[in-house]
């Protein structure tokens, strides 16, 4: 049986999708006040799939993004 999250915040909505972990990011501008929380927000999202999320993908759905700081940028490359 897979794991399942659906979780929704302010920035960041988490859920599995066919048992790979989807995080679309909510806010139109990810810069220094967004980065900790969504990178936070996400990581707890991988580990609570912990071992169900080995050999699946991770997809960071940027669509309503529409000013990306390079600490946001950094952030999207440490997840």
């Amino acid at each position: 049986m897979h794991e399942t999250i659906d979780r929704r915040s302010a920035f960041l909505h988490l859920q599995t999708v066919r048992g790979h972990l989807v995080a679309r990011i909510l806010c139109p501008n990810v810069g220094q006040r967004e980065v900790p929380i969504i990178a936070q927000e996400a990581g707890e999202g991988l580990l609570e799939l912990g071992d169900a999320a080995k050999g699946k993908r991770f997809v960071l759905d940027l669509s309503p993004v529409g000013t990306l700081s390079s600490m946001g940028l950094g952030m999207c490359v440490d997840l």
